[in-house]
């Protein structure tokens, strides 16, 4: 007898099955395609037992709750087709700026909603790295606050790290 099912079996008896944290449609009898895999029966003394075996031979029919349910070929084969098939690849995707022909309608508008939404962010960065850069490269003397909250200038290794910075910022946002 499988050792999970004699444990479920215990608990069942003892009532702490919802405390189980595996409770799952395989322990419960059933496998994912509704059929029943386990006998189900009430034993002598009225507790409910379960088991991948059958009941013992005194065990009256009217006591037997559940049968396991006969496994016909074709379902097996169908099943082991599918398990045996490659994953089937998803229809060729959309390109990131274009909509399927399958997209719902409320769904393209919300896709471009979003697109120009993140134009504009893109283009309010541009700019921003853009006059930052210039101002840079003029000569204009870049300060910072620290942890005290005093000016600092930035010295010559600072401001050329800052200008790689806003150079690629550039390069990234201004496309």
């Amino acid at each position: 007898m499988n050792t999970r099912l004699v444990f479920i079996s215990v608990a069942i008896c003892a009532g702490v099955l919802s405390a189980l944290p595996q409770a799952d449609a395989q322990s419960s009898g059933s496998s994912a395609s509704g059929r029943i895999t386990h006998w189900k029966w009430k034993d002598a003394q009225g507790r409910i037992q379960f088991s991948d075996r059958p009941p013992p031979a005194g065990i009256p029919d009217r006591d037997i709750l559940a049968r396991p349910t006969p496994f016909k070929a074709s379902e097996f084969l169908t099943q082991a087709q599918a398990a045996s098939a490659p994953a089937a690849k998803k229809a060729t995707e959309p390109e990131p700026g274009k909509a399927s022909a399958a997209e719902d309608p409320a769904q393209a508008q919300k896709r471009r909603e979003i697109e120009a939404q993140n134009k504009r962010v893109r283009a309010e960065n541009c700019e921003r790295a853009r006059s930052q850069l210039a101002f840079m490269e003029n000569g204009g003397a870049v300060t910072r606050v620290n942890a005290q909250g005093e000016r600092e200038v930035i010295d010559d290794s600072g401001r050329s790290a800052e200008m790689n910075r806003l150079r690629q910022a550039v390069q990234s946002e201004c496309r």
